[in-house]
């Protein structure tokens, strides 16, 4: 992890440069005394930048669902023409997205990872967001900001948590920026490329992963993901996996899968799911028989770059 001096200079060129879901980890000394459980230390944040009273997802949830939204402008990053809104209760005012794309097409070829693949059917759709979140949480990895399902102004779509005061991976590069501690670095883009593959996210791109003061990195904008692809698109990019989130892979219950997705997936989305699990799981079993299990397998907090 960051020193106390870093992390400050770190937070003062991300707030510069905050990108399309903007809440970064404050430094140590800073940080409140409650617990931030699940987040890894990972504190989100208010309009004003100060610590939100949050200490769980439910809780996050339950704000995302009811608060009152007071404020919505369009956000101009981005190719699904989200609105960045401002969600005020009891006291309690923070930044929210909201998605309501739902795009279809038959017989569609896109690239990724340097590649042409076809769909026969694809879609762009704000439920994909809502069941990236749910996966995740899922497998523990903890990288996806909450999110529900929610109307707004007569539409339907997906209520997301704003992260505050992050730069995109995009940034990063651009201004030539190291992470401090190269080893968890490299492991959490294992972690993102197991969750890429699992999701079958088509749109892989820079912009989609942010990065907070803490060099933690989060997922975001998922619409293009799921659908019924069976194969793993970034198949070459898995070379590890951490060790709870391998166990989590291999123990994924498919009845308590179908459960948690069956409102944002449909019943071959969800096959699809876990198919492509199951090939994740034979890859890195594949991996480990040809490297041995000490070069496949690392210990890591998963949703948290430190090692244990």
């Amino acid at each position: 992890m960051m020193t106390f001096q870093l992390t400050r200079v770190i937070t003062i060129v991300f707030v510069a440069g905050t990108a399309l879901h903007a809440g970064a980890a404050l430094p140590s000394s800073q940080k409140p005394d409650t617990p931030q459980n699940q987040f890894g230390g990972f504190q989100w944040l208010d309009i004003h930048g100060q610590p939100l009273p949050f200490q769980s997802d439910a809780e996050i949830e339950d704000f995302l669902l009811t608060a009152e939204v007071t404020d919505i402008t369009h956000v101009p990053e981005g190719i699904t023409m989200p609105h960045k809104v401002v969600l005020v209760r009891d006291g309690v005012s923070a930044h929210a997205i909201f998605k309501d794309v739902e795009v279809a097409r038959h017989k569609f070829t896109e690239r990724t990872c340097g590649r042409d693949h076809f769909f026969l059917d694809w879609r762009d759709s704000y439920t994909y967001d809502i069941a990236a979140y749910a996966i995740d949480r899922m497998l523990g990895i903890n990288r996806v900001p909450p999110a529900v399902a929610r109307r707004l102004k007569g539409s339907s779509g997906a209520m997301i948590m704003w992260i505050e005061d992050t730069m995109t991976e995009k940034d990063r590069r651009q201004r030539g920026l190291e992470p401090p501690d190269m080893k968890a670095w490299n492991r959490q883009m294992q972690i993102m490329r197991i969750f890429n593959n699992l999701i079958a996210r088509r749109d892989v791109n820079l912009g989609n992963t942010l990065i907070d003061s803490n060099w933690h990195m989060w997922f975001i904008d998922s619409t293009r993901a799921f659908g019924n692809v069976r194969d793993l698109l970034c198949r070459d990019l898995v070379t590890s996996c951490e060790r709870r989130l391998f166990e989590r892979l291999q123990s994924l219950d498919p009845a308590e899968t179908r459960r948690r997705l069956e409102s944002v997936l449909s019943k071959a989305e969800i096959k699809a799911l876990l198919i492509r699990r199951d090939k994740l799981v034979a890859l890195l079993l594949e991996l480990i028989e040809e490297r041995g299990e000490e070069c496949v397998i690392f210990d890591m907090m998963v949703g948290d770059p430190t090692d244990e």
